[in-house]
């Protein structure tokens, strides 16, 4: 990699989230260096620092002032390779800025760029067997799986990034016009992966199929995603932030705001307190993709219909440890015509 490389990591302050997260997508050590004029670091943004800010009520609009740390950890570049990467490792970091006397940027270390993305064991399940009823009448003869978008089936895009994620080891449930998706995608091996089924005998809900994996010894955290949902997000740092906080049950979350057409009056009683003209109401929405941990296999009664919002609501009320994963990635829905026909149509 390039020497000058890092200097693709610098920005100033006075940035809005989104606009740090476009640097972090595109440097190639997946973190944000906050300078001033003279290119003294005064602090660091990771894409972990950005899901927190969005947890706490921050939007892409907001400006960059309370997300970033002001106290990053820093090496200096006289330091060798042995010292940095104990640093690192001491501190649980993978990108170290490295300074001079004066605080100036002279580079960055980072192990990312330096290790190459290792093959997960943890299962990745897709959920392929529902009507496809919102897509008539394009799935009337097709599984809303296999309904292409930018040139390749929906299912493949969700494969291949979380195959770029480092899994390998996919389960799909199948049920309306499954056996076109087994044709299709075979043991998947011609995508470098590989491919077992899980054959519904009636729609089973986005989570009543996992009742179905059960005597398939799943002993470690999984991701299950529905299969009309595509996004840039990498799967393993979901799987990571999963299991580093030991949790039953995490959902992946984004959100969503709507501006209110009306003025919206607080009231006292009879007396007006506040008002707001049209305010923005910003809130999370499920993103349709999970990790379970294998504990939560043995709550899902066999052969019974259940969506994930409603094992979610049961893994609450059995006070399992269940978080949200705030994701911040592109995301579509495209399980309804109008949505599919805009991405189809945009691209």
């Amino acid at each position: 990699m390039s020497n000058k490389a890092w200097k693709k990591a610098l920005v100033h302050k006075n940035l809005k989230i989104k606009d740090v997260i476009d640097n972090i997508n595109k440097n190639p050590y997946h973190i944000t260096l906050i300078v001033d004029s003279q290119n003294k670091l005064i602090g660091t943004i990771t894409d972990g620092d950005i899901r927190r800010s969005l947890l706490n009520g921050m939007n892409l609009e907001s400006t960059i002032g309370k997300v970033y740390n002001k106290n990053p950890i820093v090496g200096t570049s006289s330091m060798n390779e042995k010292t940095i990467k104990g640093i690192m490792e001491v501190n649980e970091i993978s990108q170290l800025p490295l300074v001079d006397e004066q605080k100036k940027v002279t580079g960055i270390y980072s192990l990312l760029s330096l290790q190459k993305k290792n093959r997960v064991s943890n299962n990745f399940v897709i959920m392929a067997g529902g009507l496809g009823s919102r897509l008539l009448p394009l799935t009337k003869k097709k599984p809303k799986p296999l309904l292409k978008v930018m040139g390749k089936p929906m299912i493949e895009h969700i494969i291949l990034r979380a195959r770029q994620s480092g899994f390998f080891n996919f389960l799909i449930s199948v049920n309306y016009l499954g056996e076109m998706i087994i044709d299709h995608l075979g043991d998947g091996k011609n995508l470098g992966i590989k491919i077992q089924y899980i054959r519904e005998e009636s729609p089973l809900g986005t989570a009543g199929a996992l009742s179905l994996i059960k005597n398939k010894a799943i002993k470690e955290a999984f991701v299950v995603s529905n299969c009309d949902v595509l996004t840039d997000i990498d799967y393993k740092k979901l799987l990571d932030f999963h299991v580093e906080n030991k949790l039953d049950a995490t959902m992946a979350v984004r959100t969503h705001e709507y501006q209110n057409p009306y003025g919206v009056i607080k009231t006292d009683g009879e007396k007006i307190i506040d008002f707001s003209e049209k305010p923005v109401v910003q809130e999370f929405i499920n993103a349709g993709i999970y990790v379970l941990s294998p504990n939560i296999l043995s709550l899902i009664k066999k052969n019974e219909y259940l969506d994930m919002s409603t094992l979610f609501k049961n893994l609450k009320k059995n006070n399992n440890k269940i978080f949200v994963y705030p994701t911040h990635e592109s995301w579509a829905d495209i399980g309804n015509l109008d949505e599919f026909n805009k991405i189809t149509q945009n691209k």
